[in-house]
């Protein structure tokens, strides 16, 4: 049950997407939990997470082996609480109010432990709960008040329902005598399914409501997001250079043969060296950018301090209709092992996890770009758009529309490209802001304030990957439009979750040495 558990929880997410799994995925489990002694229940718990990270975090092995196993074991971890806790809480009392209190609690503590795996250790904020349910516009609303982590602990609620009506009907425990059950006869009301459907009910016509009154905002920006699918063993190869000048300059200039819009934008690094210090770099974008568009170009970028060492930079550069760079901005969350090694002078053996040479160093601030038609903008590179808290940061700086730039070559073809895209569609939902994606590969496409995703581009499958250029429109937020509540108020609803999974957390520890 453990087992099956995680495989229903994978197949909520991309490849499979089949995403009304999520939410009886983990009653299997929960059904195991009742009665078991609490190292059963965290080997269950294990269990259960690892088979559902390994299969969810499949595409990693694109990178390391090592990598992904690392890491689906690593986020295996926080379903063990979870399980004991639950397997603590089942052996309880058998009271309605008891199961309805169960339900809010399992949907507190997987949410306050979601919210740990997001930000210990720079966090890891991929996969949560709610995301498989990205598709489902109306009930993703909820995120403007609290995050992702609120669609996470309406799924787990039902989950919850559904297990404690199932083991209530099956099952009725005699008085006074918690370790006996005895088949139920006759059929009775289940006010956990009700209360569990009740609130996605109300939830649901929320977010439906707010769908049927969106009004967008009457400014715009239109921009060309270029798809050079630029396969990653020849990115930074010297002999392929020139293909990729040829690729970026090809269908730039097909978009700008169409014109009629205000940015350009080129992907994660697309660019094969660090445009500041090449005069080769420079070149293409000022033969593109005179008497054309402006651009926003993904480049690396290279500062050398004083005793000599230097310091890189994954950055986006603006450049202006006369060549010059107008504003930058480097990457504020680097991906561990993906863009620094951890402890590599002390721990030199762990480059072997990573395929990277030298490591990254991050930036510090959100950057806040501006046309010339007035449209103010934010730059997410990469996994940057896995991370609420830099999206909230850049709304609350002045941005009001946000621009993801990545490079999935990386691990593509897979469903790691699909998965990238649906944490955007949260960012967008939180802040009530739309959003540009340009993938190297991968899925490039226009996400309006709402979550929805326009005309998405993906990669095919082998051995032909997509290249080109699409041209989109959205809007941009109003300046008088109020912040969001999430926006202004940030996670406070996982970590009051949190807090209230510490509580349990010291119950289930009181009552252990009470029993001893």
């Amino acid at each position: 049950c453990a087992v099956a558990s995680g495989l229903m929880l994978a197949a909520a997410f991309p490849p499979l997407e089949y995403n009304e799994l999520a939410w009886i995925a983990l009653v299997p489990l929960m059904m195991t939990l009742r009665g078991a002694e609490r190292k059963i229940s965290a080997r269950l718990g294990f269990v259960s997470g690892l088979v559902f990270w390994c299969c969810s975090l499949f595409w990693l092995r694109h990178v390391t082996w090592a990598g992904w196993f690392t890491l689906a074991a690593y986020c295996a971890l926080y379903t063990i609480p979870f399980s004991v806790f639950m397997s603590w809480w089942l052996s309880g009392r058998r009271s309605r109010i008891w199961n309805v209190a169960m339900m809010f609690s399992a949907a507190a503590v997987w949410t306050g432990l979601e919210y740990i795996r997001s930000n210990l250790f720079t966090g890891f904020a991929w996969n949560a709960l709610g995301v498989s349910q990205h598709e489902m516009l109306a009930v993703i609303q909820i995120s403007r008040f609290g995050g992702v982590y609120a669609v996470s602990a309406l799924v787990m609620l039902v989950n919850a329902a559904v297990a404690a009506t199932v083991m209530h009907y099956a099952y009725e425990v005699i008085p006074g005598r918690r370790t006996e059950d005895k088949p139920r006869s006759g059929a009775r009301w289940h006010p956990e399914l009700m209360i569990g459907f009740l609130v996605l009910a109300l939830i649901h016509m929320d977010g439906a409501r707010r769908i049927t009154k969106y009004q967008p905002s009457s400014q715009t920006l239109r921009a060309a997001l270029i798809q050079p699918n630029i396969p990653q063993v020849e990115k930074w190869s010297a002999e392929h250079i020139s293909d990729i000048y040829s690729r970026l300059e090809k269908w730039t200039s097909a978009a700008q043969s169409i014109g009629n819009y205000d940015l350009t934008v080129w992907p994660e690094t697309a660019l094969p060296d660090e445009v500041r210090y090449s005069p080769a770099s420079f070149a293409v974008i000022e033969g593109l950018v005179t008497n054309g568009f402006p651009l926003l170009a993904g480049s690396m970028d290279a500062i050398k301090r004083e005793n000599g060492a230097v310091d890189y930079y994954n950055s986006s550069f603006l450049f202006n209709r006369k060549g010059r760079v107008v504003m930058g901005y480097d990457k504020q969350h680097l991906v561990i092992f993906g863009e620094y090694v951890p402890f590599r002078k002390a721990l030199p053996f762990l480059k072997a996890l990573t395929p990277i040479s030298e490591s990254f160093s991050a930036g510090r601030e959100s950057s806040v770009f501006a046309l010339e038609g007035g449209q103010k903008f934010s730059v997410l590179i990469c996994f940057e758009d896995t991370v609420a808290r830099l999206a909230r940061k850049a709304l609350k700086a002045g941005a009001r529309l946000l621009i993801n730039q990545t490079n999935d070559a990386w691990f593509d073809v897979s469903s790691g490209s699909r998965q990238h895209m649906a944490h955007c569609v949260f960012r967008c939902v939180e802040n009530d802001v739309a959003a540009f994606r340009a993938a190297n590969t991968g899925v490039t496409c226009a996400i309006d304030p709402l979550g929805r995703p326009r005309d998405v581009w993906r990669s095919e499958p082998l051995p032909r990957l997509t290249e080109g250029f699409r041209i989109y429109e959205l809007p941009v937020r109003d300046d008088s439009a109020p912040l969001t509540f999430y926006t202004r108020h940030g996670d406070v609803f996982a970590q009051a979750c949190l807090a209230f999974a510490g509580c349990v957390g010291l119950a289930v520890l009181a009552d252990k040495f009470r029993k001893k």
